[in-house]
């Protein structure tokens, strides 16, 4: 009965603590509304994402149809034959997934390398700074924004493109912790177009 209440409790304690933290960054004294906020992420983010975790799952699932495929009897039966089939089919879609997922996030890797979003509420404007150069945003320049979700299964990844009255793309990684409400703050007016791009295959419209 204990450790059903600690547990219990342990989850409500993170559930509130999460909820206070969202808060404070999206509406609170953390918030892009509030003060201005400066969004970074380590050149080196992605190698710690969603492939570093698929990784060592493809390599089990290779492992396995290995065994499987050198150990198994003789076949006799229907069944073992869709096994046989079937061992090498999910081998080859966790490839798959792996190199997408590796050939995506080295492609949004060159969005957050080096590069500086500051969001400032008395201008409202945002300012993004890369590779040396920086880049102001507001509703004074920005024609049209777009949202673009890349989906593979349960791995998520966003990015906005700010197109500018000249048709010139800056594109910023969804560094989260209140930047959605600040752009939607910031760029009231300003047309937004969803992008879904679900196991994609080509690249990725970024710049």
């Amino acid at each position: 009965m204990m450790v059903t209440f600690l547990v219990v409790f342990g989850l409500f304690f993170l559930a509130i603590r999460g909820l206070l933290k969202y808060t404070s960054q999206t509406l609170g004294d953390e918030s892009p509304l509030s003060q201005p906020v400066t969004y970074a992420y380590p050149n080196d983010y992605f190698w710690w994402r969603e492939t570093v975790w698929v990784l060592p799952i493809t390599l089990l699932v290779v492992y396995g149809d290995w065994l499987f495929l050198t150990r198994f009897p003789t076949a006799t039966k229907l069944w073992h034959y869709l096994l046989i089939g079937f061992m090498p089919g999910l081998t080859a879609f966790f490839i798959y997934v792996l190199s997408r997922l590796y050939w995506t996030e080295r492609q949004l890797a060159t969005i957050i390398k080096d590069t500086l979003v500051y969001l400032d509420p008395p201008t409202q404007s945002m300012v993004v700074s890369r590779a040396s150069t920086d880049t102001v945003l507001t509703t004074a320049n920005v024609a049209a924004i777009e949202m673009h979700t890349v989906s593979f299964g349960k791995f998520l990844y966003l990015y906005f493109r700010f197109i500018d009255q000249d048709g010139c793309a800056t594109p910023i990684y969804d560094y989260g912790k209140g930047l959605p409400f600040g752009i939607e703050a910031y760029f009231k007016g300003i047309p937004v177009t969803a992008f879904t791009h679900s196991y994609p295959t080509s690249p990725l419209p970024l710049s």
